[in-house]
């Protein structure tokens, strides 16, 4: 399956990349420059220097003493150069997993910041191990030391899993749909009448769940809907980056703000 090919850096763009790192002396600038940007064309000096004074024209860079420095709206300016760049070769490496899913439940700002997400594993179930994608969520939860969760979807070896971690004291977050809170309430009572009041079990109902997603404190692990808006169990995004576990820990957080604590109904 073909794509775009990945943006390809301007001089302007390359000069704002380089600035990140500090300032930088106007030869340095030229020598880094003169190397192959995009399609292999060579940019000499002359036209460095055109563009540097294009920058500093913009308010994005400032000369001084031969020196070279980004402004603050510069600054700001190279970042989101940085962030564009990184969330398009994400969307490059994992194209075929975002082609076929249904990405409209992910919140736009996560969208834009997906490049956090690179170094991360598409994990996908094979002919001779269909259940791989979820073996690997379930002994990630085994080995966690903090859990929160989403889930639109059921399987009795997540709430096995749950139980072993409550039982040692770890605590766990899960935002679940009102028919997935049901199951749990009638598969695993204990649960609820043991760690629940306790808060060590904390349970928020959400009826609008596209995303399923494990996140302890050393991985995340999600997956998503098909486009037919059947849940896929064949592929999960994996990962262990620390950027990639902000970006999972900023979903769960705008996901639990559109959902409502769960209460229990004690028996009387």
């Amino acid at each position: 399956m073909s794509s775009l090919p990945i943006k390809k850096k301007s001089v302007k763009e390359f000069i704002l990349l380089s600035l990140l790192d500090g300032e930088k002396a106007l030869g340095t600038l030229v020598n880094e420059s003169e190397v192959k940007i995009g399609d292999g064309e060579r940019k000499g000096g002359s036209t460095v220097s055109h563009d540097l004074r294009k920058l500093e024209d913009l308010n994005l860079i400032v000369k001084r003493n031969g020196k070279c420095s980004l402004t603050s709206r510069g600054l700001i300016e190279a970042q989101i150069c940085k962030s564009s760049y990184a969330s398009t070769a994400v969307l490059d490496s994992y194209q075929d997993f975002w082609l076929t899913h249904d990405i409209t439940r992910l919140p736009p700002t996560l969208m834009v910041d997906i490049g956090a997400l690179s170094g991360s594993t598409v994990l996908t179930a094979t002919p001779s191990d269909l259940h791989f994608v979820h073996s690997h969520c379930v002994e990630a939860i085994h080995s966690a030391k903090a859990i929160r969760a989403i889930a639109p979807i059921y399987h009795p070896d997540y709430i096995s899993a749950f139980r072993e971690r409550l039982n040692l004291g770890i605590k766990i977050q899960l935002i679940a749909t009102p028919i997935i809170m049901e199951k749990l309430e009638t598969e695993a009572p204990d649960l609820f009448s043991k760690y629940v009041d306790t808060g060590d079990f904390q349970l928020f109902i959400n009826d609008d769940l596209g995303i399923a997603m494990v996140l302890t404190d050393s991985s995340y692990t999600f997956g998503l809907f098909d486009l037919n808006k059947r849940y896929d169990a064949n592929a999960n995004m994996f990962g262990t980056g620390q950027k990639g576990l902000v970006w999972a820990s900023r979903l769960f957080a705008l996901t639990l703000l559109d959902s409502v604590p769960y209460v229990y109904p004690k028996k009387p």
